[in-house]
């Protein structure tokens, strides 16, 4: 834009704005011709306009600081992060080759220490053959397990002793018999122990079946007394049982038999045992009538059967008078005692 205040002869001032870098803007264009640089209204404007370009030029140059600022703080923080993002880096690089050394470290000690327990396991071993190569030291082993097997077996004893001391009332007539199963097996179980000829593992052996039998008869006294008690209650129950049963028994047949009585084919049936009674007493009664009666036919037959005794001689006179008279007796009794068993016999025949 055209400035009449540069020339040949260099920099110079204007006279509106007084700035020697005008471009000239401060002028006042009427439409037409040069610009009215001297207008009051149009300086006015000029001063309006210069002060809001100051102000833009102060806020453009203070958001260009704020930018500058921010572009500078985000580069030292970028900077930050990246040399943080590198200390990180080393960091985690570090830590990696500490836990790399670590595991390769300790994987040397593990194998040193396998290595080293392999060795002492195999000088272990072979001291172990040659010890137990010895007959004392087996022997000696020997007894010791079964010593081992004592205590084991003592030990399960005592345990089982105590949970029934401490609770017998818990204890049925079924866990009795299954605890004393339990310490039987124990007993055999010691059986099965040998001694090695060693005294003590005898004498530790007895120990403990003497310590298994009288746990076992503490039970046997208990069962005996539970079987005791069982047996009463069993009595007594099978007594209340039957008398029940019994008057159940009595009351159903004193039911049945009244009801029976009450039907009319029973009150026919004992008219009839009434009417059958008294036919046979009246059978008893004719037999033992038809008894008497053969009985004295009998008699009577036996003494008709019976032949009279002639009388003493008292002279010859009486003899002779007597003697007629006894014949024609005798025929009349003769004849009326045959006549006499006719009809007895006729009479038995007929009672046959």
């Amino acid at each position: 834009m055209f400035s009449p205040f540069f020339g040949r002869g260099g920099l110079r001032q204007c006279t509106a704005c007084n700035d020697p870098f005008c471009s000239g803007d401060c002028r006042y264009y009427r439409g037409y011709g040069r610009p009215a640089a001297f207008d009051p209204f149009h300086r006015q404007q000029q001063q309006q306009q210069e002060e809001e370009r100051r102000r833009r030029e102060y806020a453009r140059q203070l958001a260009e600081q704020q930018a500058a600022r921010e572009a500078a703080a985000q580069k030292q923080a970028e900077r930050l992060a990246e040399k943080n993002r590198k200390a990180r880096l080393r960091e985690l690089q570090l830590r990696a080759y500490v836990r790399a050394a670590t595991k390769i470290q300790r994987t040397w000690r593990a194998h040193h220490e396998r290595a080293q327990a392999q060795r002492r396991a195999a000088a272990a071993t072979v001291i172990r053959r040659a010890l137990l190569a010895l007959p004392r030291v087996h022997n000696a082993q020997q007894v010791a397990r079964a010593l081992r097997s004592l205590r084991e077996v003592r030990q399960a004893v005592l345990q089982l002793q105590t949970e029934y001391d401490s609770q017998p009332q818990r204890y049925s007539h079924r866990d009795l018999l299954m605890l004393q199963d339990q310490l039987e097996r124990k007993i055999l179980s010691m059986d099965d122990i040998d001694s090695h000829g060693s005294a003590f593992v005898r004498a530790q052996r007895k120990s403990n079946v003497e310590l298994t039998q009288s746990v076992l008869r503490h039970i046997d006294a208990q069962l005996r007394g539970m079987q005791r008690a069982a047996t009463a209650v069993q009595r007594w129950f099978r007594r209340v049982r039957g008398l029940r049963q019994a008057r159940r028994q009595h009351a159903a047949a004193v039911s049945i038999t009244h009801f029976l009585r009450r039907l009319p084919a029973v009150l026919r049936a004992k008219q009839t045992r009434r009417e059958l009674q008294q036919l046979a007493t009246a059978r008893r009664d004719f037999v033992q009538l038809k008894q008497n009666l053969q009985d004295q036919l009998a008699a009577l037959l036996a003494t008709l059967s019976t032949e009279p005794q002639p009388a003493a001689d008292d002279g010859h006179h009486k003899r002779k008078d007597l003697a007629d008279a006894a014949a024609a007796e005798d025929v009349l009794v003769t004849s009326k005692r045959k006549a006499l068993q006719q009809d007895i016999e006729a009479l038995r025949s007929l009672l046959k």
